[in-house]
C-alpha cells in the first residue's frame, strides 16, 4: 500500500496538460510530443493511484479542480521541464515527508526505506531549486516561500489516497499517516488489509480498562509487536491526557523503555510523548499512582 504514488515524467506532463484543459489522450499526444502509448500507460497508472477519475468511453480526460490549482500555482515557480524533474519518480514522496517533519537523513531513511545515496541526491537536488534547505546542518526544512503550495499539492495526493481507501470498504472516525503506514480509530471489526493495534490490543496484555466501541487498526498483514502496540496508541494519546495514562500504565507494567522501542517513536513522531511518559513513570504522579490503583482494584 504506497500513499503517494511514484509519477514518471511522462505522468507529470499529462497533468500539467490536463491543469490548463479537459483533453482526450490523443490531443495530449498531439500537443506534447509524447507517443499515445506512453500517454495511455501514464493516464491508466494516474487512474490506479486515483489521481485522475477513471473515463467512460471516449470521455475526456478531466482534472478536479483542487490539483488543478496546486499545479498552476507551483508552476508559477517554476518552468514546466524543471517542475517535472523535481517531482518525478521518489522526489515527490520524499519532498513530502520532509515536510511532514522527516527532515534529517537517518528519519527519512526510516520512513521511506530509500538508500542514501539516492536520499542524499535528491535532498540535493531540491536544495539546488530552493524547495528546501538545511536550517541546522542535515536538518532539513521547507522553505516558507513553498510551505503552502507543498501541503496544498500533498493534501491533494493524501484526498486521492483516502477516496481508494474508501472504495475498498474502508471506513474511519480518524486517520493517521505515517509513510506508508496507516493507522484507523474505526467502528469496523474487520476492515480489509489491517490488523487490529493500540488500544484494541491492551487487553491481550491483561490491561482491560479501556472502555470503548471504537477499534484501532494498521494496515499489515502480520500481528504487531508490544512495542508497536503502544507506539500506536501513543499516536493516537497525543493532547489526550487520559489516554496518555492508560499508555503510561502499558508502558509500566510490560517493562518497556526508550530503549526497547527503537526507532519506532521516531517513525511514529511520539518521541516528545514517549519521553515524557517515561519520565512520570520514574517520578509516578499523583493521577498515575491512581489509575495504578484502579487496575490492581480490577
Amino acid at each position: 500500500m504506497t500513499v503517494y504514488p511514484e509519477v514518471t515524467k511522462s505522468a507529470w506532463k499529462v497533468l500539467i496538460f490536463l491543469s490548463k484543459k479537459s483533453a482526450s489522450p490523443s490531443e495530449i499526444a498531439r500537443s506534447t510530443g509524447i507517443p499515445l502509448s506512453k500517454v495511455s500507460v501514464s493516464v491508466s497508472g494516474l487512474i490506479t493511484a486515483k489521481v485522475l477519475k477513471p473515463r467512460k468511453g471516449y470521455e475526456i480526460l478531466a482534472m478536479d479542480t483542487s490539483l488543478r490549482n496546486s499545479i498552476s500555482t507551483l508552476l508559477l515557480d517554476f518552468p514546466e521541464n524543471q517542475f517535472v524533474d523535481l517531482l518525478c519518480g521518489v522526489r515527490l514522496n520524499i519532498l513530502f515527508q520532509v515536510s511532514e517533519g522527516y527532515n534529517t537523513m537517518t528519519k527519512l531513511k526510516l520512513i521511506t526505506d530509500y538508500p542514501e545515496v539516492t536520499l542524499k541526491r535528491v535532498l540535493r537536488q531540491l536544495q539546488d531549486a530552493l524547495l528546501i534547505y538545511q536550517s541546522n546542518r542535515g536538518i532539513y526544512e521547507l522553505r516558507d516561500a513553498f510551505k503552502d503550495k507543498i501541503t496544498s499539492l500533498k493534501s491533494v495526493f493524501l484526498a486521492h489516497f483516502f477516496e481508494s481507501l474508501k472504495a475498498q470498504g474502508l471506513t474511519w472516525k480518524k486517520i493517521l499517516v505515517f509513510g506508508d503506514s496507516i493507522l484507523i480509530k474505526s467502528e469496523q471489526v474487520h476492515p480489509p488489509g489491517f490488523v487490529q493495534t493500540g488500544f484494541s490490543r491492551f487487553h491481550k496484555y491483561k490491561i482491560g480498562l479501556m472502555m470503548t466501541r471504537d477499534n484501532y487498526f494498521i494496515n499489515s498483514e502480520k500481528e504487531p509487536t508490544k512495542q508497536e502496540v503502544f507506539v500506536h496508541a501513543l499516536a493516537f494519546s497525543i493532547n489526550d491526557a487520559r489516554y496518555l495514562l492508560y499508555c503510561m500504565l502499558f508502558a509500566d507494567l510490560n517493562k518497556l523503555t526508550l530503549k526497547k522501542l527503537k526507532d519506532l517513536v521516531a517513525i511514529y513522531r511520539v518521541e516528545k510523548e514517549a519521553a515524557s511518559i517515561f519520565e512520570s513513570i520514574k517520578t509516578k504522579s499523583q493521577e498515575y499512582i491512581e489509575l495504578r490503583r484502579e487496575y490492581a482494584r480490577d
